[in-house]
């Protein structure tokens, strides 16, 4: 009977080792300490190719903006300007504009 309750207790303990041991490499993993060495060199490389696609798209939706805001504030000009000039043609004007800049 003892050494039935001896090689539970030996089970016992190896099982909560493995435990603890399972949970100690699960944290490593998850901080990234224990990452094989290519892994880290994909995950180095994809992040620095994010930061240079978030730059690029970051600039690229700035020239979009400052486009958009220039075509708008020429539209708004060139309405003024036939509408004081010649009312009649202001909305024909208007209208070739605005289809002129929603084709592009």
């Amino acid at each position: 009977m003892e050494t039935t309750v001896e090689r539970l207790e030996a089970m016992k303990l190896q099982s909560d080792y493995n435990l603890i041991k399972h949970v100690n490499t699960s944290v490593q993993i998850m901080k990234g300490e224990v990452l094989n060495p290519t892994i880290r060199s994909k995950h180095s490389e994809l992040s620095t190719q994010l930061k240079e696609i978030s730059a690029a798209q970051s600039e690229s939706m700035k020239n979009i903006r400052s486009s958009l805001n220039s075509v708008s504030e020429l539209i708004q000009n060139l309405t003024l300007y036939y509408s004081t000039k010649e009312p009649h043609k202001a909305s024909t004007t208007l209208y070739t504009l605005q289809y002129n800049t929603s084709v592009l």
